[in-house]
C-alpha cells in the first residue's frame, strides 16, 4: 500500500495546480460532507482557492476556505515558499468576507492549508514552535502524505484513474497472501506474518520425470534398426528438435541421406504396390472366364503366381523403410557432458550467488538441454533408449542432490521465466509464491496476481457453465478476470486483456493445479495457450503437487522444492516462536534429536508448523507422521479438552466428530473437491448418520466441526468449508478407507488425485494383503503395480519382502 501511495503522490506532483484542485482536492472535499464546495481560484482569489460551505449543529451556515500550495514548503523565513510566509498570508483570509448566493456576507471560521508535498518536522518547527496560531486562528494543515491518505480512504475511483487497477487488485487479493486458513485448521488463533516465519528452502532443477536424464549409469551400445513410416517421421522430428543442443554425430548418416534412403524405399515400395495392384486387377478381370478355355487358365495361373511373388516382396517391406545406425557411446558422451555442465554450474552458484541475468541465462539453457534430452527418453522401446543402455527400475526420480540449488526460489521467480513449482504436500509451494507476491507488490513495473486455481475455476463454472472444454482452453484469461470481478475488482475482461495482458508486465501466480485438474482436464493446455498468447510480457508461475503425462502439455521450466535441512528446520522453529517463547523451540528440537524416525519425516513447513502448534498447546509431541496428524485431530476434536479438565464445549463426542469428518473428507476427495457449502455439508451429515441421529443433531455436528473445533474452516469467499490443507483431507480419507472395507479401491487407486491418500493409508493400515486381492483381475493389479510398490515401501521392513512376494504370486496365479 505504501508503494502505491508513493507512486500516487509523485504523479499528482507533476500535474498543474488547478487540475489537481478540480480533479482531486474538490472531489475529496465533496466526500467529506461539505454542503457546497466552490473553486475560487484566479486573479482575485485573495488566498482562497476553495470555498467550503456547511451548517453547524444549529443549522447556521459556516464558511471555511482552503488554499492549495503545489510546491514544497521550506523552512527559510525569508523565502516566499516558506511555511511561515504562507501561514502569515493565510491569516488575512479571516478579515475578508464572502457573499453567499443567499446574499448574506460571511467571514471564514476555519482556514485549511493543503500542500501536495510532505512537510517535514523541521519545517513545522520554524512556524509552530512558539506560536499558537494553529489553535487560536483555527488553521488546519493537510500535507501531501495526509492528502494521499484521505484520497485513498474516500476516493478509490481517483486512485484507479491515476495508478490503474493495480492497487485495487492487490487489496482485493491480499486475503490470499497469508496462512490464516492453515493456522485456523490447526486451532491456532493468533496470526503469523509469512515474511517473519518464512525460511528459504533449497530446490532442484527438474521434476520426478527427469530421472532418466539425471540418472548416472549409462551402458551405451551401437545398434542398427529398420524403421518404418511413423518411426521415420519421429526420428527426423527428434533430429530437428535436438540439433540446437546435440550434434548429430551419433547417427551414421545425416538427415539428408536418411531422408533420401527413405524416399527411395518409398518409391520402391510404391512401384511394387502399383505393380501388384495391376496384376490383381487383371486377375479379377478374367475371373469369370470359362474353365474350358486353356489360354485363360494358363494366364490365370501365371497372374496368380506373379501376385503371390509380389505379395511376398511387399511383406519384406511392410511399409516404406530406412535403416539407421546409432552410436550410443557418442550420444551418451554428449548427455554426460551436458549433465556435468548443469551440475558444475550449480556447485559454483552455491558458492557464489549468480546475478539475475546469469541465473536467467543458465536456467534457459538448462531447460533447452533437458527438453532436448527428453526426446531420447520418451519411448522406452525406442532406438535411442536401447542404445543408451538404461536398466529401467523406475522412471521416477529419487535423488535430487546433484541439482540442489541453495538460493531463494524467489531469485528464480525474479527471472521472469514461466515456471512450474513441484513439491510434496506441505513443501511450501503456496508460501513460496505468496512471499513472491508480497515482495513484488513493491514493484510498480509488474502487476502480480496470485490466485488459487481451484477457486478461480469453480467461480468460472458458475458464471459461464455453458463453455465447452475447447472454449475453456482458449479463454483462461476470462476465468482470471471473472475471479477478479468476483473478488470486487471493478474491471471487465476486455479491459483486463487490452490494458494489462497486452500492454503491461503481468505475473500470474496460479496455485494448486493438481487441486483443479480432476474436474478440469483441459487446464494444462489452457495454461500453455495463455502463456503463448501474451508472451513475452506475461509470466506464469504454477504450483503442482503431483506429476503426470498431462503436465507435459505445459512446457515451462520445472523446479522441485526439497525437504528442509536440519538447519532450515531449526531456523523455521526459532522464527515461529521468537525469543519470548524460546522454551518451546528448545523442546521441539530435543524431541527431534531423540526421535530420529519423526525427525526424518518432519522436514517440510506443514509438518513443522503442525508440531509447533501442538507444542504451543502443551500437547505431548508425536513420534510418527500419522501420530502427528492424529494429534492435530485430537486437539481439534476435543480429546485434549477432556484430559485437561476444560469445561465441555461440545455436545458431540470426539469420536462422532472424527467419524463424520472422515466421511466428509472421503466424499470431497471422491468428487475431486476441497470444499462444500454449509447446506451441502449438513445434508451429507444427515445422510451419513442414516437415521441414527436426528436431522437437527446431525446438522449440529457440522456446526461444531466449524466452531469451536475448526476442523472445517472457511475455504472460499462464497462461504464454503473444507479441511484447510489438502494433506489433512487426505489423512481423513485414508482413515475412512482403513475403517470401511466396502470402499471400492480398484476404482480409485490409479487416479493421481488419490496417490497421496493411499500412501497415507499404507502407513496406518494393519496389513495390505486384502487391498491387493480387492483390486481384482491381474490386468488391474498390473496397472496398479507402481502405486502398490510405493505403498509396500511404507510398511515395516519385516513386511516388505513378504508383500512383494504375495504381489508377484497373485499376478502369476491369476494369469
Amino acid at each position: 500500500m505504501q508503494d502505491a501511495k508513493k507512486k500516487f503522490i509523485k504523479l499528482i506532483q507533476k500535474e498543474n495546480e488547478n487540475h489537481i484542485t478540480n480533479t482531486i482536492i474538490i472531489p475529496l472535499l465533496d466526500k467529506l460532507n461539505y454542503k457546497r464546495t466552490e473553486f475560487y481560484g484566479g486573479i482575485d482569489e485573495q488566498g482562497k482557492d476553495i470555498l467550503l460551505w456547511n451548517e453547524d449543529n444549529f443549522g447556521d451556515l459556516k464558511l471555511s476556505v482552503a488554499q492549495v500550495k503545489h510546491f514544497k514548503l521550506t523552512n527559510k523565513a525569508s523565502d516566499e515558499k516558506s511555511l511561515q510566509t504562507v501561514v502569515n498570508q493565510l491569516q488575512n483570509c479571516y478579515h475578508r468576507n464572502i457573499i453567499h448566493p443567499n446574499k448574506n456576507s460571511y467571514f471564514p471560521s476555519n482556514v485549511i492549508l493543503i500542500s501536495t508535498h510532505p512537510i517535514s518536522s523541521k519545517t513545522m518547527q520554524t512556524r509552530f514552535s512558539s506560536h499558537s496560531v494553529m489553535t487560536d486562528k483555527q488553521i488546519t494543515l493537510i500535507d501531501g502524505e495526509k492528502l494521499v491518505d484521505l484520497v485513498f480512504q474516500h476516493c478509490p475511483e481517483i486512485i484507479r484513474e491515476y495508478i490503474g487497477l493495480e492497487i485495487d487488485i492487490k487489496n482485493r487479493l491480499g486475503d490470499y497472501l497469508n496462512n490464516d486458513i492453515l493456522l485456523q485448521a490447526l486451532h491456532f488463533n493468533n496470526t503469523k506474518n509469512l515474511k517473519v516465519i518464512h525460511t528459504d528452502i533449497d530446490f532442484s532443477l527438474g521434476q520426478e520425470s527427469t530421472e532418466l536424464f539425471f540418472k548416472r549409469k549409462l551402458e551405451p551400445t551401437t545398434a542398427t534398426i529398420t524403421i518404418g513410416d511413423t518411426d521415420y517421421k519421429r526420428f527426423l522430428q527428434i533430429c530437428d528438435k535436438t540439433k540446437s543442443i546435440y550434434e548429430s554425430n551419433y547417427a551414421e548418416h545425416d538427415e539428408a541421406s536418411i531422408k533420401k534412403m527413405f524416399e527411395q524405399s518409398k518409391l520402391d515400395y510404391d512401384f511394387l504396390l502399383k505393380k501388384r495392384n495391376a496384376v490383381e486387377a487383371e486377375l479379377k478381370g478374367i475371373a469369370d472366364t470359362p474353365v474350358g478355355e486353356k489360354q485363360f487358365m494358363d494366364r490365370r495361373k501365371e497372374l496368380f503366381e506373379k501376385k503371390l511373388n509380389l505379395d511376398n516382396q511387399l511383406k519384406l517391406y511392410t511399409k516404406p523403410l530406412a535403416k539407421v545406425t546409432i552410436d550410443g557411446t557418442k550420444l551418451a558422451s554428449q548427455i554426460i557432458s551436458h549433465r556435468k555442465w548443469i551440475e558444475n554450474n550449480i556447485q559454483q552458484f552455491n558458492k557464489k550467488r549468480p546475478t539475475s541475468t546469469e541465473l536467467k541465462n543458465y536456467l534457459q539453457k538448462c531447460k533447452e538441454i533437458i527438453d532436448a534430452s527428453n526426446y531420447f527418453y520418451n519411448n522406452t522401446n525406442s532406438l535411442f533408449f536401447s542404445c543408451l543402455g538404461y536398466e529401467i527400475k523406475s522412471t521416477l526420480r529419487s535423488d535430487y542432490q546433484s541439482t540442489r540449488l541453495k538460493l531463494p526460489i524467489q531469485n528464480v521467480f525474479d527471472t521472469g521465466l514461466n515456471i512450474i513449482v513441484f513439491g510434496e504436500a506441505g513443501a511450501g509451494k503456496s508460501t513460496s509464491i505468496q512471499i513472491h507476491a508480497l515482495n513484488e507488490s513493491q514493484n510498480n513495473d509488474t502487476l502480480v496476481i496470485c490466485v488459487p486455481l481451484a477457486n478461480v475455476l469453480q467461480n468460472w463454472a458458475k458464471t459461464d457453465p455453458q463453455l465447452s472444454e475447447v472454449q475453456k482452453t482458449e479463454l483462461l484469461e476470462d476465468a482470471i478476470s471473472k475471479y477478479l470481478i468476483f473478488k470486487g475488482v471493478k474491471i471487465s475482461t476486455e479491459h483486463f486483456i487490452s490494458e494489462y495482458l497486452k500492454k503491461r508486465k503481468v505475473a500470474l501466480l496460479l496455485d494448486g493445479i493438481d487441486e483443479a485438474l480432476k474436474l478440469n482436464q483441459w487446464l494444462p493446455g489452457g495454461i500453455d495457450t495463455l502463456a503463448k498468447k501474451y508472451s513475452p510480457e506475461l509470466q506464469i508461475i504454477v504450483t503442482c503437487r503431483s506429476t503426470g503425462q498431462y503436465l507435459k502439455e505445459i512446457p515451462f521450466l520445472s523446479v522441485t522444492l526439497l525437504p528442509f535441512t536440519d538447519h532450515q528446520r531449526n531456523e523455521f522453529i526459532d522464527k515461529w516462536f521468537g525469543a519470548e517463547n524460546r522454551k518451546y523451540a528448545v523442546m521441539i528440537k530435543k524431541h527431534l534429536q531423540v526421535h530420529k524416525a519423526i525427525s526424518e519425516i518432519v522436514c517440510n513447513p506443514l509438518l513443522v508448523t503442525t508440531l509447533c502448534v501442538l507444542a504451543q498447546n502443551n500437547i505431548e509431541l508425536p513420534f510418527t507422521e500419522t501420530m502427528l496428524y492424529d494429534s492435530r485431530l485430537n486437539l481439534l476434536a476435543g480429546y485434549y479438552d477432556r484430559t485437561k479438565g476444560i469445561t465441555q464445549r461440545l455436545e458431540n463426542s470426539p469420536d462422532t466428530l472424527q467419524k463424520i469428518s472422515q466421511k466428509i473428507a472421503f466424499q470431497l476427495h471422491k468428487e475431486g473437491k476441497r470444499a462444500k457449502s454449509l447446506e451441502e455439508l449438513k445434508m451429507l451429515a444427515v445422510s451419513f448418520t442414516m437415521g441414527k441421529m436426528g436431522k437437527e443433531k446431525a446438522e449440529k455436528v457440522i456446526n461444531e466441526l466449524i466452531n469451536p473445533c475448526n476442523i472445517l474452516v472457511p475455504m472460499t469467499d462464497e462461504g464454503e468449508f473444507g479441511f484447510g490443507h489438502l494433506k489433512y483431507q487426505e489423512h481423513l480419507a485414508a482413515k475412512e478407507i482403513d475403517q470401511h472395507r466396502g470402499i471400492r479401491v480398484a476404482e480409485l487407486i490409479n487416479q493421481p488425485w488419490w496417490k497421496d491418500t493411499f500412501i497415507l493409508y499404507a502407513k496406518i493400515a494393519d496389513h495390505l494383503d486384502w487391498l491387493i486381492h480387492e483390486i481384482g483381475p491381474k490386468a488391474t493389479v498390473r496397472k496398479s503395480v507402481g502405486i502398490i510398490l510405493e505403498m509396500i515401501g511404507q510398511r515395516p521392513l519385516t513386511e516388505q519382502h513378504a508383500l512383494r512376494s504375495y504381489l508377484e504370486g497373485y499376478i502369476k496365479f491369476n494369469e
